[in-house]
């Protein structure tokens, strides 16, 4: 999706939000997770900047990540809606893969291959994965060490895809982190799961506003 396509949707999802509520005022991470919307990581520089998006939307701005903004419609956002769209508000945002319902956890995050936090959590999956290897000291048998190497494996594999379930993630990545974080917690390598634990969940927050710790 463009981002001009992901602003009409996202203004439709907060005019829909606004009549259907008694607010006037969202987190745009709520709005995300509760439409099932997806925010590309590379437009995080130009959102706010978008003319397009600051004609139609007013954004209380804070230090913090976008997803805990929170944005209302302009005037002219509810004059762009009702002009352009109409009745039809629910059928634009249907037709552009919104939803209300969907699950947080088969929420799709698209994960950008380019991006710092991207290849943040694919170089420490690499050096997890060679330091529960290599590491001799452990408190693990044999058994257990081939354990964490094949989930780790399994989680570097995942973490090749273009886009994952919230719940794939959670199960298929960040668990096996932390079983080998508690594997390491005696020793000075435990930082290594630690880092990738904090970048998961913070790319996951800033994608789709959801906290794994929920989930």
């Amino acid at each position: 999706m463009k981002l001009s396509t992901f602003i009409e949707v996202f203004v439709a999802a907060l005019y829909n939000e606004t009549l259907t509520s008694n607010k006037t005022q969202f987190q745009i991470g709520e709005l995300l997770e509760k439409y099932n919307l997806t925010f590309n990581p590379a437009w995080r520089d130009t959102f706010f900047a978008d003319y397009t998006f600051s004609n139609l939307v007013n954004v209380r701005r804070h230090l913090g990540p976008i997803s805990e903004q929170r944005a209302a419609l302009s005037p002219d956002g509810f004059r762009w809606v009702e002009d352009e769209l109409g009745e039809n508000v629910v059928a634009f945002l249907e037709q552009h893969g919104a939803s209300v319902g969907v699950p947080a956890s088969d929420r799709l995050v698209s994960l950008d291959h380019n991006s710092q936090e991207y290849y943040a959590v694919k170089s420490g999956l690499a050096e997890l994965y060679e330091t529960v290897r290599a590491t001799n000291d452990l408190p693990i048998d044999g058994m257990e060490r081939s354990r964490l190497l094949s989930s780790l494996d399994g989680a570097k594999a995942l973490w090749e895809a273009g886009q994952l379930k919230v719940i794939q993630i959670k199960v298929g990545i960040l668990m096996a982190v932390e079983d080998a974080q508690v594997a390491l917690s005696a020793t000075a390598k435990a930082t290594v799961a630690a880092l990738i634990v904090d970048a998961l969940k913070s790319l996951v927050k800033n994608i789709t506003g959801i906290d794994l710790d929920n989930i």
